[in-house]
């Protein structure tokens, strides 16, 4: 009984559409004009919690409120430095690396915004510096200091680093805004050498930590010196150490991430849809010079590329953003 009467419906649209082609083609055409309009408004998703949250879900809500009431978690800037033989991080020409990197992220400024680390970082403590954790927070991140210790011995800075794992709430061995530090938080599989009585390590965290605002113009600006900035010179670190391998992460390099592989995977796209099409045209008719069902399976999957471009302009219309992944799904 339903297949009869869609039967029947189906049969009536194909009826009139035959009839009025003219009237047809032109109210199609004028409707999709009006809905590709929309593109204009086309806004990506960037947000990578919204590609996998839904926004009216209690998780999404709650934070939501969190960010209004609070202000949202600051934005974390990490680099992790080993050695390049893999062995202890904690020598004198990796540390002093360490610091010239830290002096130069805190004071270089951004060239698009002028903005430095200053204007941006948290300060825990009105009046003085940001906010930077390191190991060489134990040596008041004085690269003066940690010169000195460096021309005295071998291995005099793991010896005093090691001095303030051992007793960290010593004034001398808080950092330079007077907090103490944890070990755990900036070393990785850290150990004593009691022969040589120093601090040996794997790995050293050093974080830097950012404002946060539900201001979009300062989270452009802070975007703008993390990638003009702190990943410029992270990655100059990286090449240009001839001790240690920079391992490193912005708030930024999870969105910048997936951007990448978006926009990498269109070509990949384009290629199997095309490769996808050509074969169901073929697959679906001959070719003729008079007539032929290629031409008209050729035409049907025009009108799927009009319908996805038609149902995302509707969609930018209204204001939905627009995930790159219905790229993937929408012909199908």
């Amino acid at each position: 009984m339903i297949e009869k009467y869609i039967h029947r419906w189906f049969r009536a649209q194909g009826k009139f559409c035959a009839e009025r082609p003219a009237v047809v083609f032109i109210v199609c055409f004028l409707m999709c004009i009006q809905c590709l309009l929309g593109l204009k408004h086309l806004r990506i998703e960037e947000k990578p919690a919204n590609l996998w949250v839904d926004p009216d879900s209690i998780t999404a809500k709650d934070m939501d409120f969190f960010d209004d009431a609070f202000r949202p978690f600051f934005r974390v800037e990490e680099v992790i430095i080993t050695a390049k033989d893999g062995g202890n991080i904690i020598n004198n020409e990796a540390m002093v690396e360490l610091m010239e990197f830290i002096e130069a992220v805190s004071y270089t400024a951004d060239g698009k915004t002028d903005t430095t680390l200053q204007d941006l970082c948290w300060h825990p403590i009105q009046g003085k510096g940001c906010f930077t954790q390191s190991v060489l927070g134990y040596l008041q991140s004085n690269l003066t200091t940690i010169l000195h210790l460096a021309n005295e011995s071998e291995y005099a800075i793991g010896h005093a680093i090691g001095e303030c794992v051992k007793s960290p709430l010593h004034t001398s061995c808080y950092s330079d805004l007077g907090l103490p530090i944890e070990h755990t938080t900036v070393l990785g599989k850290e150990q004593f050498n009691w022969k040589l009585n120093t601090l040996e390590a794997q790995a050293a965290l050093t974080t830097f930590l950012l404002e946060n605002s539900n201001d979009e113009k300062y989270i452009e600006i802070a975007k703008s010196w993390e990638e003009n900035v702190f990943l410029r010179l992270c990655e100059d670190f990286n090449r240009e150490s001839a001790h240690v391998t920079v391992n490193y992460m912005a708030q930024r390099s999870i969105q910048d991430a997936l951007d990448s592989q978006n926009k990498a995977s269109f070509m990949n796209v384009g290629i199997s849809y095309a490769v996808m099409l050509t074969y169901i045209a073929i697959a679906l008719g001959y070719w003729s010079k008079v007539h032929s069902k290629g031409t008209v399976a050729f035409m049907g999957i025009v009108i799927v590329g009009i319908s996805i471009m038609v149902s995302v302009g509707f969609c930018s219309a209204l204001d939905i953003p627009l995930p790159l992944i219905i790229t993937d799904v929408i012909p199908f």
